[in-house]
């Protein structure tokens, strides 16, 4: 399973080098991503900037405090990405999937890129397991 944590932050200087081995990854799983974001926030700038490395095919969900993420949207998916905004949301949103998220991305081997609070809660014991060394 691919898995990129990006700490946050926008260099365009390096975006290629750290959103290119994602795209790659997703495309080469038939193209498919599911890009989770904050309520409120345009995806406009999401979708521009993942087409510019292929992905053509991009769901993106919203996430409130109100309604969890749905399963499905992640098993129909070859690819997630958590966008940034406020900690707290995203992992009340997803702490229903957890441990379902976990096993489906590591069983499936589907990547997963966590851009600043995306990063935060994609750590051991929150999305996509963690390992111990």
């Amino acid at each position: 399973m691919k898995v990129t944590l990006i700490g946050g932050g926008w260099d365009p200087l390096i975006a290629a080098d750290l959103y290119a081995p994602f795209a790659e990854a997703v495309l080469d799983r038939g193209g498919r991503l599911v890009c989770l974001l904050q309520e409120g926030v345009d995806p406009r700038r999401w979708v521009k900037h993942l087409g510019g490395f292929g992905l053509s095919d991009v769901s993106v969900v919203d996430v409130c405090p109100d309604r969890g993420v749905p399963m499905r949207v992640i098993e129909e998916s070859h690819g997630v990405l958590v966008c940034g905004g406020r900690n707290p949301l995203y992992q009340r949103s997803l702490v229903a999937l957890t441990r379902g998220m976990a096993g489906h991305l590591r069983d499936q081997q589907v990547p997963y890129l966590g851009f600043s609070a995306g990063a935060a809660v994609g750590g051991r014991f929150a999305v996509c397991g963690g390992h111990e060394t």
